[in-house]
Order: structure tokens, then C-alpha cells, then sequence
């Protein structure tokens, strides 16, 4: 399901290697050393009979209204950055000539 929404909203194909980074980037399986201690409850997906969905303990955080709102504003931004920044790929590669990928990092909201 998730490859088909990539795929139709957003034109791009997703090789298997980046659905699996993508999969331990959600499920906190990337982090090393002393990240991985900080960053232990950071799990926004987990793997239920061999599909993922929204973790457990994601879908409480979520019932906090503000926690939620502020989930969505970053959803937000990031489409609407994409939609005025990215979204006209260079040829068939999933780039945009004379931009700059960007990695923001974000507090950790506890």
C-alpha cells in the first residue's frame, strides 16, 4: 500500500534497499551506541505478521491532542516543502536540479 501512495501521489518508485532503510529509520532498528538508548522509544511502525502498521505505542502518543497536532504541522510542512521545492524531479530520478537535500534535524518531543 505504501509503494502504490509513493508511487501514484508522488511519481517515484522505491527500490527495496530504501523501504528497508526507510522501515528501520520508523522502527528505531537504524540507531547505534548510545543513540540507540536515546532515541529507545522513537518507534513509529512495527512489523505485525509481516506487515507494517502505526506502532502501539505511536498510536497512544497520538490520542494527546497537541502531541498530534504538532505531528501533523511537521507532516504539513514537509508536503507543502515538497510540493514547492522538490516535486519537479529531474528526468526519472527522484531529484530536483539546483536544490539542495536538506536533513532537519527535530527536538525530541517527550
Amino acid at each position: 500500500m505504501f509503494l502504490a501512495i509513493v508511487s501514484q501521489e508522488f511519481g517515484l518508485s522505491v527500490q527495496d534497499k530504501t523501504y528497508n532503510n526507510l522501515a528501520n529509520v520508523l522502527t528505531n532498528q537504524f540507531a547505534s551506541g548510545s543513540n540507540k538508548n536515546t532515541y529507545k522509544d522513537c518507534v513509529f511502525i512495527e512489523q505485525i505478521n509481516g506487515v507494517y502498521e502505526i506502532s502501539s505505542s505511536f498510536a497512544s502518543m497520538l490520542e494527546n491532542e497537541e502531541f498530534k497536532y504538532q505531528v501533523e504541522e511537521v507532516v504539513n510542512f514537509g508536503l507543502h516543502r515538497y510540493e514547492k521545492t522538490y516535486k519537479n524531479h529531474y528526468k526519472d530520478s527522484p531529484f530536483t536540479l539546483y536544490e539542495k537535500n536538506m536533513i532537519m534535524k527535530m527536538p525530541v518531543v517527550s
